[in-house]
């Protein structure tokens, strides 16, 4: 299994199957904050519907893996991934998310460093991405804070709790890091 020790308790690894019960209580627990912006928990409803995300999951991260959970005291607090990767144009999208009340303690932006490393270094890719819904106030400044640079808007690009949001476009080249 990958796993990778950060600092201060944080910890990166790949989904297993035997995490069934831990994923899904941790979507359950995180339903009300993700689907202002997300729409991963309408995806895990049942037990079942997560069992079939993470078999999912591990096909996409085999063999090398592109998603990650991000633990925290050896909890279960959020995820991290490249969750579209274009290997023509050797680019990854990322995405994220992180229980409410492990925000602001700087969890996912050490979680996203190394993503961003593994993202140049391991998976080799040229350039990263991040959409970010207009009004997602903290991704926005996340993205900025990780050297991101606003590259445009797509207009009413999601349909996301009954109306279109607009989604601001972040790139990230290797060469700028």
């Amino acid at each position: 299994m990958f796993q990778q020790e950060l600092e201060n308790g944080i910890r990166i690894r790949v989904l297993e199957q035997s995490d069934i019960d831990a994923y899904h209580n941790l979507i359950m627990e995180a339903k009300d904050e993700l689907k202002e912006w997300l729409t991963v928990s309408e995806k895990v409803a049942t037990k079942e519907q997560t069992a079939e995300n993470i078999a999912y999951q591990m096909k996409v991260n085999d063999p090398v893996p592109t998603l990650f959970m991000i633990e925290f005291e050896n909890q279960l607090v959020g995820q991290i991934s490249f969750h579209t990767v274009d290997d023509t144009n050797q680019s990854g999208e990322i995405g994220y998310w992180l229980l409410k009340a492990y925000q602001g303690h700087g969890i996912m932006t050490k979680a996203l460093n190394f993503l961003i490393t593994y993202g140049f270094m391991t998976l080799k890719f040229h350039r990263l991405e991040m959409k970010i819904a207009k009004g997602n106030t903290k991704s926005h400044l996340l993205a900025k804070r990780l050297g991101f640079r606003q590259e445009g808007v797509l207009k009413e690009a999601k349909y996301l709790n009954g109306q279109f949001i607009d989604y601001i476009v972040y790139g990230l080249l290797e060469q700028d890091k």
